[in-house]
């Protein structure tokens, strides 16, 4: 079988290559017609083309065919030369063989009305090469381009792209999906012959005795060097981001030896509307385009809140659109926490702490959480678990009280637990933790009971407790993802990066903070802690693992006690682990911690 496979790869290569001797100008920038029609179709099929095929041959397709490029060992230009579309069109050719009893017409175009340009008896060998609509695109034994309409036509044999396992130790995961939760169907060991048969995203679908799957392409050399396919150029819907450096590059390509076109500053909102690796691929509001490192890239304009503009109620939906069941419903003025603002539906958090999608044609950016309830005590019960503005709003009254010393997060865990049971034994109440109407009334009165100086000094030691206490649960949470795969750009729970991790730990806990690790460290929440010994359980750490650039930040974790740090390290471990910072390494590394409980 594989030597028909290979027989069947030459043949296509040979014919595609003469085929291409008519059109010997490359396919760059511009270019159109059916021929980049069918580079943009099979490219996609491998998963370096996620765009519909247009045949226009513009920006994403030239990223696509770079993409193709390095990982089939050409040099990587952008521009399909007659070699690159030779191995594109043999990459994807099929064997058919023509079911028809009379001579069948080969046209011009994939119209019945187009001219006959050959014809073919019963059982001839054709090699189809992509697809439109109700035809098949071939060729013929003897060289001819032309369209044959599929009932015509019984496919065969697909040769696909020969590769092998490399870069790996241990036998490799093959998936039922392209997807890191989907079932592993089978395993492939090192060294191992594989036919690439397609792909999406950074996986490839493969064929390896008789079973199918998907693989991570990193794993799968196909012709450059091993390991070289670890991501493909890939395009896809825009979406909104804002710049997370102090300053941030803009370039003509996707490295840093690429020219600068232009210098922008934290918070520049951009469009996101494609990848390449580590780059994304952008465009500013004036509509220069350039690559900036996906590091430096944050979901979203970068808001917290929003405010409800409409003239009386606005559903909150389920999914991003109006087919999806509505949640909840917002008033016009309500500010509500702004999970996601990528999209033109925005993510959002209401007061009540229900998550949904609201139009953001109705939405203005920015507004206070407190500025919309603080007027008047909150309806409803809270307890431990519960979330949102009203939550900030009791936050903040039992801080003005003396009862709460830390932040108004929102979220109400021991520390606010332990304040309201504070204030409910000095209001002569059940102090049971939990503010329902009884507790709020005598809170937001103006009687309510104030903690004197000989009372602050118990109520700070509730509150440190409980503190401690929650820092306690942060770091035994933290420890349970120990050995969990570090990969970049990972937000967990199956893989993480430094910051993905910390991320995830805390917002367990309903902490949200910033995504990277530079804005962790540099946020304006929390206590900064200067000096490693005075560090506390739970706190975030901060090191300086790049000495060569400006950026103290380049790394995060958490404290969980005795000078050691849990993080997701990209080091040899390449997985959630524990280290000591009294090591030599994070000894001189350390920047400085940050406490948010």
């Amino acid at each position: 079988m594989k030597r028909i496979l290979i027989l069947l790869l030459t043949v296509c290569l040979l014919l595609s290559s003469f085929a291409f001797i008519a059109h010997a100008e490359p396919y760059t920038m511009e270019s159109e017609g059916y021929d980049v029609y069918e580079i943009q179709y099979i490219l996609k099929k491998f998963g370096y083309f996620t765009h519909e095929c247009t045949g226009y041959f513009g920006e994403a397709t030239s990223l696509a065919v770079k993409a193709y490029q390095q990982d089939r060992g050409f040099e990587a230009t952008g521009i399909a030369d007659e070699d690159t579309v030779a191995d594109i069109r043999a990459a994807a050719c099929t064997t058919a063989t023509v079911n028809i009893k009379s001579r069948l017409n080969v046209r011009e175009s994939a119209d019945s009305q187009s001219e006959v340009i050959d014809s073919l008896v019963r059982s001839s060998l054709v090699y189809i090469y992509s697809e439109q609509g109700d035809w098949y695109h071939v060729e013929t034994e003897s060289g001819t381009l032309g369209f044959i309409l599929k009932k015509y036509l019984t496919p065969d044999v697909l040769t696909g792209i020969s590769g092998t396992i490399t870069d790996v130790t241990d036998p490799v995961n093959v998936r039922e999906k392209a997807d890191l939760d989907a079932k592993v169907v089978f395993k492939v060991e090192k060294d191992s012959v594989v036919n690439v048969i397609g792909g999406k995203g950074d996986w490839f679908e493969i064929e390896y005795k008789d079973k199918k799957g998907y693989i991570f392409k990193k794993y799968v050399s196909i012709g450059g060097e091993g390991g070289s396919a670890t991501s493909v150029g890939e395009i896809f819907d825009a979406w909104k981001g804002n710049v997370t450096a102090s300053s941030l590059k803009l370039r003509s390509g996707p490295s840093t030896g690429y020219d600068t076109i232009k210098t922008m500053s934290k918070g520049t909102i951009l469009s996101v509307v494609g990848q390449s690796g580590n780059w994304y691929y952008v465009e500013l509001s004036d509509g220069t385009k350039g690559f900036c490192s996906k590091e430096y890239i944050k979901k979203g304009t970068g808001a917290t809140t929003c405010t409800i503009k409409v003239s009386s109620t606005l559903n909150v939906r389920k999914g991003p659109g109006k087919s999806y069941d509505v949640v909840t419903t917002v008033k016009n003025g309500e500010v509500v926490s702004l999970l996601d603002d990528s999209a033109s539906w925005y993510k959002i958090k209401t007061a009540s702490g229900k998550q949904g999608y609201v139009d953001s044609q109705y939405v203005k950016l920015g507004g206070s959480l407190s500025s919309s309830s603080s007027s008047s005590r909150p309806t409803g019960t809270y307890k431990q678990g519960s979330e949102g503005s009203s939550v900030v709003t009791i936050q903040k009254r039992l801080k003005t009280l003396g009862y709460f010393t830390g932040n108004a997060t929102g979220y109400y865990g021991t520390a606010t637990v332990a304040a309201v049971k504070k204030f409910q034994s000095a209001a002569g109440l059940s102090a049971n933790g939990i503010c329902n109407d009884a507790t709020l009334n005598k809170m937001f009165a103006s009687s309510a009971p104030s903690t004197n100086s000989s009372g602050s000094s118990s109520s700070n030691e509730v509150y440190k407790d409980a503190n401690a206490e929650l820092g306690q649960r942060i770091a035994s949470y933290a420890q349970k993802f120990i050995g969990v795969p570090y990969l970049l750009g990972g937000n967990g729970p199956k893989v993480f990066d430094c910051s993905g991790y910390t991320k995830y730990v805390y917002a367990y806990f309903g902490i949200s903070i910033p995504r990277t690790a530079q804005t962790q460290g540099y946020w304006d929440q929390g206590q900064k802690i200067k000096s490693a010994s005075a560090l506390q359980v739970g706190d975030l750490v901060f090191f300086n693992t790049v000495l060569t650039d400006k950026d103290l930040c380049d790394h995060a974790g958490i404290y969980i006690g005795n000078n050691k740090v849990i993080h997701a390290s990209s080091g040899s471990k390449h997985c959630v682990t524990i280290s000591d910072m009294t090591s030599s390494y994070y000894k001189t590394r350390f920047s400085w911690g940050r406490r948010l409980i």
